[in-house]
Order: structure tokens, then C-alpha cells, then sequence
């Protein structure tokens, strides 16, 4: 599979395979991040017009004391913590080193992790 020339250059040709591997991975990642910066250019016209959305707190109440995963707007994967309080539209989790307040508005998904048994 390896091509090697009398003069010992080895041809780019034959590892064709991981330039599109390389480039598949790039057009994932920009992509996603190009479908982030559209949520946020939405959130922000809508402020502007004065509708702002708000987190259902009742389904976050259901939350407290559970390890979640949550994904924010602008970060390219979420964080694990543990759901303390939710105040209004703000939520307050503990990291492994610290406590966090996160917006409501800047959540995108709240993944519960299952307990196994």
C-alpha cells in the first residue's frame, strides 16, 4: 500500500484515506460549531424584541441532588455536576473543585445520567 519512488518520496496519494478522514473530522466540528453560533444569534435578536424564554423550573426541580451532564452555548461539550438549587432562571451545581451558576437561557441540554443498578 505504501508507494515509495526510487528517489525514497513517498507518494501522498496513497494515504488518501486519512485526508478525508482529517477532513471529515474538521467539517464536523465547524459545522457544529457554526449550529452553536446560530442558537446565540437567535437567543440574542429575541432579547432585543423583548421575548426572552425561559427555563422550565419545574423539570429542573426534579433535578436537585442528581448528576447531570450540561451542554452551554458557546462550549464545544458539556460538564457533569450535581444539581444543588434552582432559583428563578438561574441553576446552581457543584463541580468536583467548585460551585457554579449557570443561566437558564444559555443551557442547551441537560442530560440526567441513570443509575445502574
Amino acid at each position: 500500500m505504501l508507494s515509495i519512488h526510487t528517489k525514497g518520496v513517498i507518494s501522498i496519494s496513497s494515504y488518501w484515506y486519512v485526508w478525508f478522514v482529517l477532513i471529515m473530522v474538521f467539517f464536523m466540528l465547524w459545522s457544529q460549531q457554526k449550529r452553536r453560533h446560530r442558537i446565540i444569534k437567535k437567543n440574542k435578536r429575541l432579547k432585543k424584541k423583548g421575548m426572552k424564554k425561559k427555563m422550565p423550573t419545574e423539570m429542573l426541580n426534579e433535578c436537585i441532588g442528581k448528576e447531570v451532564t450540561i451542554c452551554v452555548e458557546g462550549e464545544l461539550s458539556g460538564f457533569r455536576a450535581t444539581v444543588l438549587s434552582v432559583e428563578e432562571n438561574w441553576i446552581k451545581v457543584e463541580e468536583k473543585a467548585h460551585i457554579r451558576l449557570i443561566n437558564g437561557d444559555m443551557i442547551t441540554q441537560i442530560y440526567i445520567q441513570k443509575k445502574t443498578k
